[in-house]
């Protein structure tokens, strides 16, 4: 879209850009304008828009934001770069922040976080600390030279960096704006993480520290593995889903054309300390769009090292295809014991160079992994369940990744390449006849989300087939008369037999295919929807 042809960012279509795509209807008294907020509840609105200054306040909870972009990142818990490119596809101008407003910002808050990461590391090694560095020493048998290395430090209080902040209302403001600290029910100020809290710093990819993690210390029988963690939430600068832990030290590793991909924070602590130091942390059994094309831009070979444990054989095999779908080279270390990275550092540390080589080629790996599955030299039905199962996994790969395939699949089930070729491209071929149609594409992103029903009112859409036409009006009654909640399909009731299978196709269509961490634009749902028409 030309420049000249999107709408500034006037005080009125802000306020309209708000109502439509956000939900939020601001209503003018005085100078300014007021809205509920929509990051607490409240009786009676309190979230306010200066139209001269543009920014955002609520007197409530506290939250600000400098202009429109920073709402949009909150609301949305995307980038500001995100932000900018979702509504300049709206049709707004965007421009750019004046560079040294935008670099004064930047460089307080560097300031402010180099501040905070000082004060957390000098409780560490204080009286307060006590626990949470015995806890390092003894329970993790990490050294103090590792424990300076991560730049490790500890939380004492709730209350601690609002004290040391609470003299300077703009440094106390950039806090919560990066939810260091944060606004309770009562509007009262607290320190986002508490007492005795194991605070792990994080860098993003230029080696800035931008964003903590806490561990517990004290645990109980009944917390999980990812309650023991407590995440500072996504602001601004820092997205969980865009980051992996460890990665600027890796990057600056250019000797190494390898690196080892592990899934939590003490796997990369304890492999580093035990001499394995090109290691880097996905902080969860999946891999997102951005941190793909971080592994890419390392452009070395990721080694995946998971829990040996059944669980996290699923989840490397799952990594694998990921990566591996993206072009991205990767082995796969075949370890026997059920153990993760950071156990093995703990318990077996002498069997460590050992495990480290056992590297094998992940589609050899995942092969074998579902041969075992289906235990396919029992009969010929469940050689054919195997065959079906590796086209579905590859169905979207290159074809010479295809044929490769069928070499390999040969060698295993002791069949000729040609009745492979026979079962393997007859079940794509199947699955590819059963591909969603447009309208259902249209149908079932609408479901997922109001602005695109929204986009369908507005360009007087018809659907062809009369049962769309009947789940379309039921979604549109839905919208209509539940402006501020979002549709879902399972509650809806159909007694119509053909409607239900309809519906029943629409979920199917939307747990397989639609990922909300990673909605479709704009821009290209209005594609989407053009395309629809001829």
């Amino acid at each position: 879209m030309d420049q000249k042809d999107l709408l500034p960012l006037s005080t009125e279509n802000i306020l309209q850009l708000l109502k439509r795509e956000l939900r939020l209807s601001f209503i003018k008294k005085g100078k300014d304008y007021f809205v509920s907020c929509p990051f607490h509840q409240e009786k009676s609105p309190s979230f306010t828009f200066e139209p001269e200054k543009k920014i955002f306040k609520c007197f409530g909870c506290g939250f600000g934001a400098g202009n429109i972009f920073k709402l949009w990142t909150q609301m949305k818990k995307i980038s500001v770069i995100e932000a900018k490119k979702e509504i300049k596809q709206l049709g707004y101008q965007v421009g750019s922040e004046e560079n040294w407003l935008e670099q004064e910002e930047i460089s307080k808050e560097k300031k402010l976080f180099s501040l905070v990461t000082t004060i957390y590391q000098h409780n560490l090694f204080s009286v307060a600390g006590k626990k949470a560095l015995a806890y390092l020493k003894q329970k993790r048998q990490i050294n103090k030279e590792t424990i300076q290395q991560f730049g490790f430090g500890c939380s004492v209080n709730h209350r601690q960096l609002t004290n040391l902040f609470s003299a300077s209302s703009e440094d106390a403001e950039h806090l919560l704006l990066t939810n260091l600290l944060r606004s309770k029910e009562n509007s009262q100020i607290i320190d986002f993480f508490t007492e005795n809290q194991l605070i792990i710093p994080l860098q993003n990819e230029k080696g800035e520290i931008v964003a903590f993690a806490g561990r517990k210390i004290e645990t109980t029988e009944w917390d999980t593995s990812q309650n023991k963690y407590l995440h500072l939430p996504n602001y601004e600068n820092y997205q969980k889903s865009s980051f992996l832990y460890n990665y600027f030290r890796v990057k600056q590793m250019g000797e190494k054309d390898f690196c080892y991909l592990v899934e939590g924070f003490f796997d990369v602590i304890s492999l580093t300390q035990a001499g394995v130091n090109n290691c880097l942390a996905s902080l969860g059994t999946s891999l997102s769009k951005q941190q793909l094309n971080l592994l890419k831009k390392l452009k070395k070979k990721i080694i995946l090292f998971l829990d040996g444990d059944s669980a996290g054989k699923q989840a490397t095999i799952k990594l694998a295809i990921a990566l591996l779908a993206q072009d991205i080279e990767c082995e796969i270390i075949d370890c026997s014991l059920s153990l993760d990275p950071d156990e093995i550092c703990q318990q077996k540390q002498e069997e460590l160079v050992q495990i480290c080589q056992k590297k094998k080629d992940p589609y050899l790996h995942i092969l074998e992994h579902f041969a075992q599955a289906w235990e396919i030299l029992e009969n010929p039905q469940s050689i054919a369940s195997f065959i079906r199962k590796i086209a579905n996994l590859f169905r979207d790969f290159p074809p010479k990744i295809q044929e490769f395939l069928l070499e390999k699949l040969s060698a295993f089930t002791n069949w000729d390449k040609e009745e492979i070729r026979e079962v393997y491209f007859a079940y794509q071929s199947q699955t590819k006849a059963q591909e969603i149609n447009k309208e259902e594409e249209l149908l079932a992103y609408c479901c997922q989300n109001r602005r695109y029903w929204l986009i369908i009112q507005q360009e007087n859409y018809f659907f062809s087939q009369l049962e769309y036409r009947y789940l379309y009006q039921l979604l549109h009654n839905y919208y209509t008369t539940k402006p501020h909640l979002e549709f879902n399909l399972e509650k809806l009731t159909v007694d119509n037999n053909s409607l239900k299978e309809k519906t029943r196709q629409l979920q199917e269509i939307i747990d397989d295919n639609f990922n909300q961490t990673d909605p479709i634009s704009t821009a290209n749902f209005l594609k989407l929807l053009q395309e629809s028409k001829t």
